[in-house]
């Protein structure tokens, strides 16, 4: 067993504190009582996914442990592939017990450390090296965006140098969300390290622990449970062809079991192809077709990463054959699409699965070339001097790597803890709501920002449909938008306004160095990203008919149109009218339902006994 001492412990807290760094200093920089880390308007991507997840979250506080959709009050039976179950269900339980905010806050350092030990036992066993398996910890969950954007060009340096020393405006990487990567990551890192000992020590214990983890990530991440499958069957292939009986006789066991557990996710995958929105759903997520959003350059990428860890490995061991069928599997994941005809999003192979990988190999290719012993007489002079210093190199990248983490979140913490903050006006309305209607009440509200946060911070449902989360058809969104639209008297021409929108705005609206945050277009950039998703933002994405049209262009003046000769229905669910400053500043209208409550910045009007 790896020995976990002080030193490892201390190392694991540090990189927790590293993520908690900003929830520690935002709330004393604002010195309001007023920070949130679940906010949507002028903040970075991550944080505002966070909160478009922690939708799912709330959704669980409030009675529906199987999320579907956490948005839309009619679509609660209907399953969403874009709600990671198992996460969902333990931090919506944990949220019920200390506030969602707070399941944030603290699983940003507990996540993480967790992580952090979960590499350094599976590396330490490869290795028995403590210091570089500290080290492939620190690597991977604070150098990961150097090995997604490598700084090779000068417009990576820039970025790097911008955004992460100069003026931090974002945390450090993707291990700063929730439920995705940083509660699904350790999963899959118990997966590989029982993997690792099913065919290390030989035992059906740890075959058997292995298909249960990889089975039940059918129902966390549906990235890491292709790569494990996928994985798997790459050894077992291999065992058959080296004539190793007990590790195939353990991977058989291995995909076995998880087939086994994943049975129910696949039912609700295959019944969920069967329904008449599917296509609406999946080109709202970007689907790929067969050749068309191919991963050429991700996967150049990654192959020389291989590369060098082929070259440089001395040892064909467990550690090693487990790595490569992982790469693999990454790899096919990037362009699935060749092979299966279609693909998810296969770009997340990057960021969640390859990126990750490629750190821990990247640290294990340097042990190696530290290690390595050379016949030429001046490599070999260099190697051992090298050798002989290689401990207190692997202390100072360390330490390096821990300062700058800190200073980087630290920095971001001082630039932005403006922008993390929930104003007493909005918190006054979510407490009216939480305190005077029904759960699962629907509040209407044209505001993007409203939407994303009224189903985070109340018990109610929004009207309009998150186009990611949602399992509504592209028609059914277009007049549940079009009916607020409506409601609050918006012109055509300011229709008009929000459909001429630039893709490169999608998700950050961001202004040349410093990266301030261009709050202004808050509305403007997400008003068809939030209810379609990337369905307007991908050329290459599989298009269904909205209005008798399929490219971006033409739907948009269809769209225009048919806003213009639009009557709203009574057909989906509207308890309250919501009206903020959003609403006031860019229509005149007249709302003719009994106001209830207002605080001068927000308005709610009852629509209960209208006819």
């Amino acid at each position: 067993m790896p020995k976990i001492d002080h030193g490892v412990i201390l190392a694991a807290v540090l990189i927790g504190m590293i993520y908690l760094t900003p929830h520690i200093l935002m709330p004393v920089l604002r010195g309001d009582g007023l920070y949130s880390p679940l906010i949507v308007k002028g903040v970075f991507s991550y944080a505002y996914d966070q909160t478009m997840y922690a939708s799912a979250m709330r959704d669980v506080m409030d009675g529906h442990l199987i999320v579907r959709d956490p948005v839309i009050f009619e679509n609660k039976d209907k399953i969403s592939l874009s709600v990671p179950l198992l996460p969902t269900l333990f931090l919506g339980t944990t949220s019920s017990f200390i506030g969602i905010q707070w399941t944030f806050i603290i699983g940003s350092f507990a996540f993480t450390a967790a992580t952090f030990l979960l590499v350094y036992f599976l590396f330490f066993h490869a290795t028995q090296s403590r210091k570089a398996s500290i080290l492939a910890g620190c690597f991977l969950l604070i150098g990961l965006n150097f090995i997604l954007t490598p700084p090779f060009t000068p417009r990576n340096i820039i970025y790097h140098v911008n955004n992460y020393i100069l003026y931090p405006t974002e945390t450090l990487n993707y291990f700063n969300r929730l439920p995705g990567i940083q509660f699904v990551f350790p999963m899959l890192m118990v997966s590989l390290i029982f993997l690792y000992f099913s065919l290390e020590r030989k035992k059906l214990l740890y075959a058997a622990l292995c298909g249960i983890s990889v089975g039940i990530l059918a129902y966390s991440y549906s990235y890491y449970w292709f790569a494990l499958f996928i994985a798997v069957g790459i050894l077992f292939l291999r065992s058959v062809y080296r004539k190793d009986i007990v590790s195939a006789r353990n991977l058989f066991l291995i995909g076995l079991i998880g087939i086994a557990v994943s049975v129910p996710y696949l039912m609700e995958l295959a019944n969920f192809r069967s329904l008449p929105e599917y296509s609406d759903i999946m080109s709202r997520l970007a689907l790929s077709e067969r050749f068309s959003g191919l991963q050429a350059g991700l996967a150049i990428k990654y192959i020389i990463v291989y590369l060098f860890f082929l070259f440089f490995s001395r040892r064909r061991d467990t550690f090693f054959w487990i790595f490569t069928s992982i790469f693999m599997a990454g790899l096919i994941g990037l362009n699935m699409q060749i092979v299966t005809g279609f693909n998810l999003q296969g770009d997340h192979y990057d960021f969640v699965l390859l990126g990750q990988m490629s750190a821990i190999l990247i640290v294990y290719t340097f042990r190696e070339i530290l290690t390595n012993s050379y016949k030429n007489k001046y490599a070999a002079s260099f190697s051992n001097m090298i050798r002989n210093k290689s401990s207190r190199i692997c202390t100072l990248l360390i330490l390096l790597m821990l300062a700058f983490g800190f200073y980087s979140h630290a920095a971001f913490a001082v630039n932005t803890y403006k922008d993390f903050g929930l104003n007493s006006g909005y918190r006054e309305m979510y407490a009216w709501l939480n305190g005077n209607t029904e759960r699962d009440s629907v509040v209407a509200t044209m505001s993007t920002e409203q939407n994303l946060m009224i189903v985070v911070y109340t018990h109610n449902n929004a009207f309009i449909p998150n186009g990611f989360l949602s399992v509504s058809t592209d028609e059914e969104i277009l007049d549940r938008m079009f009916t607020i639209y409506k409601i609050f008297n918006v012109t055509p021409e300011y229709v008009s306004y929000l459909m001429d929108n630039n893709p490169s705005f999608e998700y950050t609206n961001l202004e040349k160095y410093p990266r301030r945050f261009n709050v202004s277009l808050f509305e403007k950039t997400y008003w068809s990203t939030y209810p379609f998703h990337l369905k307007f933002f991908r050329d290459d994405l599989f298009k269904t008919e909205l209005l008798g049209k399929t490219g971006a262009d033409e739907t948009y003046t269809a769209m225009l149109e048919y806003y213009r000769n639009f009557t709203p229905s009574n057909r989906y669910r509207m308890d309250y009218i919501l009206v903020s400053g959003y609403e006031r500043s860019i229509a005149n209208f007249t709302i003719p339902w009994r106001l209830v409550w207002s605080n001068g910045e927000f308005d709610i009007y009852s629509l209960k006994g209208a006819a």
